[in-house]
């Protein structure tokens, strides 16, 4: 059985086609057109293709994406350029005009923001509840409530949402769980394994670990994350490869943490 050290070190090599033993940082923004049309219009069209145009995906982006995926237990992962993109184009890929979102009264401000303001124009509605009380999920749902969103704990201020409750409810309601995993990190607190279907995380945070990088990721079902891709290639928060070389670093650094 594999441990969390060996996906950290050994996720995502298949992205480095190189001899390299610290992943290359890929800087480019275009690639050459494959002489086989197929192949090209295979890369062009390809969810997270690595090798096409960086906006749509990158080698070392994806190395990184990888580990994260392994971390968090999940089928695929995307990282973006920041804590928000990552919020905010997950969030825009699950909900469209007329849906219900289920949110907490305890966000990061910047998403509380983007759920109170932003959302409200482009008519989709938004419930917040409060976190501690359990029936106050049950209670909120509408026929049209497509996303029940949650962080735990909650930044600043620790707050916690009973990820188990929640999880299970999205399941027996057919409702996708969505939850902000940046102050726990994979590290401590794996949602997936409480039935939670996506997970999202603020890398300028702990993954990161040294105010050195602005970073975001979504990790969950395949689908799903094709479905966020879509939506990150027009709205265009790319992660800049030397920043996703800091982080796949910054996640490497977690094996000697661990041995300390």
């Amino acid at each position: 059985m594999k441990h969390l050290e060996t996906d950290l070190i050994h996720a995502g090599t298949e992205f480095n086609s190189t001899k390299a033993v610290v992943t290359p940082i890929f800087q480019t923004s275009t690639y050459f057109a494959d002489e086989n049309p197929e192949k090209y219009i295979e890369a062009a069209t390809q969810p997270k293709h690595p090798e096409f145009y960086h906006r749509h995906g990158n080698p070392t982006n994806s190395q990184v994406a990888a580990i994260l995926a392994k971390l968090e237990k999940t089928e695929e992962a995307i990282v973006l350029a920041t804590g928000m993109a990552a919020i905010s184009t997950a969030i825009l890929a699950a909900v469209k005009s007329g849906d219900h979102v289920i949110a907490q009264n305890s966000h990061y401000s910047g998403a509380m923001l983007f759920l109170k303001d932003f959302l409200s124009e482009y008519g989709i509605e938004v419930t917040h509840v409060d976190q501690t009380d359990n029936s106050s999920f049950v209670e909120a749902i509408r026929p049209n409530t497509k996303l029940i969103y949650i962080e735990t704990p909650s930044n600043p201020n620790l707050d916690i949402t009973d990820l188990a409750f929640v999880g299970k409810l999205g399941k027996e309601k057919g409702i996708l769980t969505m939850v902000d995993n940046t102050f726990a990190s994979p590290i401590n607190q794996v949602p997936t394994e409480f039935g939670i279907d996506v997970v999202i995380h603020s890398a300028t945070k702990y993954l990161g670990g040294h105010s050195d990088l602005t970073a975001g990721a979504v990790c969950g079902p395949k689908e799903f994350i094709e479905k966020v891709w879509r939506k990150s290639i027009t709205l265009g928060a790319s992660l800049s490869p030397f920043d996703s070389c800091c982080y796949y670093e910054a996640e490497n650094s977690f094996t000697t943490r661990e041995t300390d």
